[in-house]
């Protein structure tokens, strides 16, 4: 529940059984206002939810934890980053004072612990004034050290005239990308769509973007 008693859903989706599949955790409207991120998670989770073959294999590996609404107070209340109680929920990543925050990492390292799966990935869907990809430098420990580049390549191979536009530091803030990756070893990765960006290129990029994180999950050995 959130700070005002509203549902928080969460969607946990794999084939078969969830024991010992790794992790995938994908978030949205942390920030309120942002609607085209939430566009592209609805694409990208969309994608992921087809039966064909791609997304058998997928499923049968790995696990997905999705989370459609972190921050249903202030969507509802129309802030514009924060919750009822006045904080910005993507800064509460370490701190873990907000309910909305503290109750979904709970879920998260609870079920990961349980069915033994480790976190891998996190993505967490914005938006802002241009798309981007927020990335963390580090990455030669983390469980995928090489998705990130190759997940990119395939993005500018498979979507007609696109340039991928990454911005990479190392978090220094309390947010969801630094806990994915100081807390997990996971590669956590802000996925920004810009507001202005048309609903027909959101639709192919979220779709995109799904089908090749499968891909190359799939071919990935983690042993």
């Amino acid at each position: 529940k959130s700070r005002l008693s509203k549902n928080l859903p969460v969607l946990d989706i794999y084939k078969e059984k969830k024991e010992q599949k790794p992790i995938v955790v994908l978030l949205t409207r942390q920030h309120p206002p942002e609607v085209t991120g939430f566009f592209a998670f609805q694409e990208f989770l969309k994608t992921i939810l087809e039966e064909n073959n791609l997304t058998t294999n997928f499923l049968n590996k790995y696990r997905v934890i999705a989370f459609p609404i972190v921050n249903p107070d202030g969507v509802d209340l129309g802030h514009w980053r924060h919750n009822a109680g006045g904080v910005d929920t993507n800064r509460d990543w370490s701190k873990y004072n907000q309910p909305e925050i503290r109750q979904i990492i709970k879920f998260i390292t609870e079920a990961s612990k349980k069915d033994k799966g480790k976190i891998i990935l996190g993505l967490d869907f914005h938006s802002t004034y241009e798309d981007v990809f927020y990335t963390n430098k580090i990455r030669e420990k983390t469980t995928l050290p090489n998705f990130i580049e190759e997940w990119f390549v395939a993005l500018e191979e498979n979507i007609p005239n696109y340039k991928v536009n990454e911005k990479s530091s190392n978090s220094t803030k309390p947010v969801s990308k630094g806990w994915f990756l100081y807390g997990q070893k996971a590669v956590g990765i802000t996925y920004e769509i810009g507001d202005a960006t048309p609903r027909d290129k959101i639709k192919l990029v979220g779709r995109i973007t799904a089908e090749e994180m499968m891909k190359i999950l799939i071919k990935t050995n983690l042993n």
